[in-house]
């Protein structure tokens, strides 16, 4: 399973190579306007080299495009890992992914220069800029949600100036990682639908916690059955598929329901939580 600090890296990795691709795009746009003004100073330029330079700008612009498609793909994925932690940055995923779309039409739009791809980059780049607007709000909520000022200004800057605002956010998540990732106020722990126990002694649960902790043992209520041998032992923010061993479990009736207490530990508190698990040998 996924962690904050996971989904925060691939978003701050995502920025990084988005910060590339635009410094290659910029300086192939740079090139581009001097190349064809100094042609345009010299009236033995020739068709030729004209299309020369058009060609190598078209490349650099494709080359510079990819980077950003490989840029958005950390940045979609950030966004969903944290999205499926329960943090309101969904949006994001959502924007990334027009972005996604939007910047595969430039490209292919680029490479049909010339033969009418005009259109087709036109139409790329207002999804990119819609998706911009919507990863700009993703990182201007990330940075609510961590108290990050600096990724909030980058979020806002995402959607007037990409190439800047990114900037900020690979800097603004660089100070979220450095420090530790406050658990939420009030932790929440509970079971998700029906556990089972099988004839082996292996109890199943599904958990839902919305912050990392430890279960430290279990028993099942009623019987002397009790176990430390439990995989994975961490819990991790959202849904956790939980096997819990039991040794000898055949003095427990069949398609009987059996509570089991976890005793789990959360930062300093150890707390019991309650599972439902029918016996199933």
């Amino acid at each position: 399973m996924h962690s904050e600090i996971e989904g925060i890296e691939k978003l701050r990795k995502g920025s990084e190579i988005l910060i590339l691709a635009s410094i290659l795009i910029i300086i192939a746009f740079f090139a581009l306007a001097l190349s064809l003004f100094a042609a345009s100073s010299y009236t033995t330029t020739t068709l030729s080299t004209i299309m020369g330079i058009l060609m190598a700008y078209i490349i650099m612009e494709i080359i510079g495009d990819v980077g950003g498609i490989i840029g958005m793909f950390y940045i979609r994925k950030g966004f969903e890992i944290l999205r499926n932690l329960s943090r309101d940055v969904g949006i994001g995923y959502t924007g990334a992914t027009l972005a996604f779309v939007g910047i595969g039409l430039s490209i292919l739009g680029a490479a049909l220069t010339f033969v009418g791809g005009g259109a087709v980059t036109t139409v790329g780049n207002v999804i990119v800029f819609v998706g911009n607007v919507l990863i700009g709000i993703g990182f201007y909520r990330l940075g609510e949600i961590y108290n990050e000022s600096t990724t909030k200004i980058g979020g806002i800057l995402v959607i007037i100036i990409p190439f800047v605002g990114y900037i900020l956010t690979y800097s603004g998540l660089g100070k979220i990682i450095e420090r530790p990732l406050a658990p939420p106020s009030q932790p929440q722990i509970y079971q998700v639908g029906q556990g089972t126990i099988g004839g082996d002694g292996s109890a199943k649960i599904t958990l839902y916690s919305n912050t990392q902790a430890v279960i430290m043992s279990a028993r099942i209520e009623g019987t002397t059955l009790a176990s430390a041998n439990i995989n994975p032992a961490v819990l991790q923010p959202g849904q956790n598929e939980i096997t819990i061993k039991f040794d000898n479990v055949s003095s427990l009736t069949p398609g009987g329901n059996y509570l089991i207490t976890l005793f789990i530990k959360i930062g300093e508190n150890i707390i019991e939580i309650k599972a439902v698990a029918i016996y199933q040998p």
